[in-house]
């Protein structure tokens, strides 16, 4: 049997509608900022790994180190707790949506190759303190640069 009860029912019941979506929005928030909680304090653990392992002359596979698991985990769980709570057409969501959905797999081919070339080019410029702190955003976004140029001269040159 389903209950209408009119507003002023509501109120004079001492509950109304805004009353549940102010929790889900409070639960949300709460979920957000745990979230960004452990993105930071995975962050920060990752890149004490590495230091802890270099220090004693050794390195992760890859590097991929116990905290990466954890630290990917965090990012994909805000960026879906994110997208719940801003709806997916926000302009980051677009943004996020369409580097996922064009890019990643040229990501994956490409970053070894920026990997590489940017640990060259960081050491010859004496860099390479700036480089190994920065790696994971300075790899991100050069290979996003070299796809995207790449893209562009191709279609200009195809002309597609």
């Amino acid at each position: 049997m389903t209950v209408i009860l009119t507003s002023k029912e509501l109120e004079e019941n001492g509950s109304t509608e805004t009353e549940g979506t102010e929790k889900e929005d409070d639960d949300a928030q709460s979920n957000e900022t745990g979230l960004v909680s452990a993105m930071v304090l995975f962050s920060f653990t990752t890149i004490a790994e590495r230091m802890i392992l270099v220090s004693v002359g050794k390195n992760a596979v890859r590097d991929h180190y116990l905290s990466t698991t954890f630290l990917a985990v965090s990012i994909f769980s805000y960026t879906l707790v994110r997208q719940g709570r801003q709806g997916a057409n926000s302009n980051r969501q677009k943004l996020l949506a369409k580097i996922g959905r064009e890019y990643s797999a040229d990501i994956y081919i490409v970053h070894p190759i920026i990997i590489t070339i940017l640990q060259v080019v960081f050491s010859i410029l004496g860099l390479r303190t700036i480089y190994v702190r920065m790696a994971p955003m300075i790899v991100y976004m050069g290979t996003i640069v070299v796809i995207s140029v790449t893209r562009t001269l191709k279609r200009r040159l195809l002309n597609i």
